[in-house]
């Protein structure tokens, strides 16, 4: 099973402008991608905040939301599409792995928990929407406390359209 980290940045390598950022700058077709490929892998992966900006549930797939307080979201879950859990980024990806349902796997965010993942070296791949336009300022992808040196093979360009290219990368095993 395949962990994909999964984001769209800003040319300057920005996920969103702010906390509150509606992400009204992220293309349409970048959106129809992240769509397609999240539900056909069936799961996602992401923080509170990152569920909370979301609203919703997204629909055909399962949505992990690892939080602190698991108990406090309980009326939320939705078995088989919403579940709430404080486990360790290691114990959700050997729970998966033995339920063997999935190819692949994606983590959707934010910098919180993508650093979790990359940082016990859960990520196989790292895919990266890169959109137009240039904030100076913002959220990075990555929330690290100290340097992390993570070396990735470029596998793959495709222009998602005239101004969006996806970059997709293999991260190198130590």
């Amino acid at each position: 099973m395949k962990v994909i980290a999964i984001y769209v940045a800003s040319i300057d390598g920005k996920i969103a402008r702010n906390l509150r950022d509606p992400l009204d700058w992220v293309s349409s077709d970048d959106r129809k991608f992240f769509r397609a490929e999240t539900t056909r892998s069936g799961v996602m992966i992401m923080g509170r905040k990152t569920h909370l900006s979301i609203g919703k549930p997204l629909k055909h797939r399962l949505n992990i939301v690892m939080t602190k307080s698991p108990a406090k979201y309980s009326k939320e879950a939705i078995e088989g599409l919403l579940e709430f859990t404080d486990e360790s980024p290691q114990k959700i990806i050997s729970r998966l792995k033995k339920e063997d349902k999935h190819e692949s796997v994606f983590v959707i965010g934010g910098s919180s928990i993508y650093s979790q993942f990359m940082q016990k070296r859960l990520i196989d791949e790292v895919w990266i929407s890169v959109e137009p336009i240039f904030f100076g300022a913002g959220i990075s992808p990555f929330d690290l406390k100290k340097p992390l040196s993570v070396p990735m093979e470029l596998m793959h360009v495709t222009t998602l359209n005239k101004n969006t290219v996806l970059l997709k990368y293999r991260v190198d095993t130590p």
